[in-house]
């Protein structure tokens, strides 16, 4: 699963609360990329969107 939102911050926020997942950025050179885990394994990948993207 993707997730594409302008406040990335409260992704991570609300899918911590709520699942225990946390955020990990894969670094500046990915745009803005990064990856939701649980455990130490990936679930989720994720990226902050524009107004313009959606």
């Amino acid at each position: 699963m993707d997730i594409g939102t302008s406040g990335i911050e409260g992704a991570e926020s609300l899918c911590h609360g709520l699942f225990g997942r946390r955020f990990r950025s894969a670094g500046p050179e990915a745009g803005g990329y990064g990856f939701f885990q649980l455990d130490g394994k990936t679930v989720a990948g994720g990226k902050r969107t524009t107004p313009r993207q959606g």
